[in-house]
C-alpha cells in the first residue's frame, strides 16, 4: 500500500461507513477497498440495483421515481436522497446496521434542514 493509500486507510480503519450511490452494484469496489483499509463495516444506500455483482454488505434501497432520460433519472435519485420522508427510512436503516454491528446510536436523528 502506498503512502497516500495508507493515509486514507488510517481514516477508515476500525470505523463503520455508509456508501450512498444511485445504484448499488458499483459500490462493490468501494466496499472492497474500505474492507482492505480495515473499515469495521459498510452499508450501501442506493436507489437501484445496477449491473454487476452487488457489494457484500447490507444494502438499503430508497425509492426514486422513473424518468425518460439519464439526466432525469439522476435528478430523481438526488430528490430521493433529499426527500424528508426518506430521512426516517435511512435513519432506520442506519439503526438496523448499528444493531447488527453491535453499537448504539441514541442520538442519530435526521437533519431538520435535509430538504434544503
Amino acid at each position: 500500500m502506498g503512502a497516500f493509500a495508507e493515509k486514507l486507510a488510517a481514516i477508515h480503519r476500525g470505523r463503520r461507513r455508509i456508501v450512498a450511490l444511485d445504484v448499488a452494484a458499483p459500490a462493490a469496489g468501494f466496499v472492497a477497498t474500505l474492507g482492505e483499509w480495515g473499515a469495521a463495516g459498510v452499508m450501501v444506500v442506493a436507489a437501484g440495483r445496477g449491473v454487476g455483482d452487488l457489494p457484500d454488505c447490507p444494502i438499503h434501497y430508497v425509492k426514486a421515481e422513473s424518468a425518460e432520460s439519464i439526466m432525469g433519472r439522476i435528478r430523481r435519485v438526488e430528490e430521493a436522497f433529499t426527500d424528508p420522508s426518506v430521512a426516517p427510512k435511512a435513519v432506520a436503516a442506519c439503526r438496523l446496521a448499528a444493531r447488527l454491528w453491535g453499537i448504539d446510536l441514541p442520538d442519530l436523528e435526521p437533519a431538520p434542514d435535509l430538504a434544503k
